[in-house]
């Protein structure tokens, strides 16, 4: 066993942790009881601690991490949302082959050609961007999600019939 300053470690059974747990499983103590022992051996006085300290400390912490779920729903959404609409403008380059010249150009074959590339590229974002670059595409590229977002719901009512809601931001 190798004591550290603030932790142990066990090489025979593989257990470790701090002094607390070190005293609950020599002692077969609970945490608590094993707390309370220590208190008493080293003659540590009772801590007192600030309730509304706490609860605000636990606020805050519970606040940002609803943020962080929040945040991270938000990625995974969008980021179906932007590979479903790659997926659709491929589909459309790809079916747009015209037999001679007089065949008419589709607007949905042009939209392709113009936002393809780009909407690779926010893919690409999503996949190997840091923090910063998410939240300044969510800032700055929100109306663009919604038209996206309303692109593939007329599209799946146009062409699937389906009125199911798309996922997105």
């Amino acid at each position: 066993m190798k004591i550290y300053d603030d932790h142990f470690y066990c090489f025979s059974c593989q257990c470790g942790g701090d002094v607390i747990s070190l005293t609950s499983q020599l002692f077969s103590l609970s945490p608590l009881e094993a707390t309370k022992k220590l208190q008493a051996d080293f003659g540590i006085a009772d801590v007192q601690y600030d309730k509304e300290q706490y609860q605000k400390e636990r606020n805050t912490r519970m606040n940002q991490l609803l943020k962080e779920k929040q945040f991270e729903s938000w990625k995974h959404n969008t980021y179906l949302l932007l590979t479903d609409y790659c997926s659709l403008l491929r589909e459309w380059k790809e079916s747009y082959s015209p037999k001679d010249l007089e065949e008419p150009i589709t607007e949905e074959y042009v939209e392709a050609l113009q936002e393809l590339e780009k909407m690779e590229y926010y893919c690409d974002l999503f996949l190997y961007g840091n923090r910063a670059d998410l939240e300044d595409f969510k800032r700055h590229e929100e109306r663009l999600v919604k038209r996206i977002e309303q692109c593939i719901r007329e599209h799946k009512q146009q062409y699937m019939g389906s009125t199911t809601p798309v996922i997105g931001a």
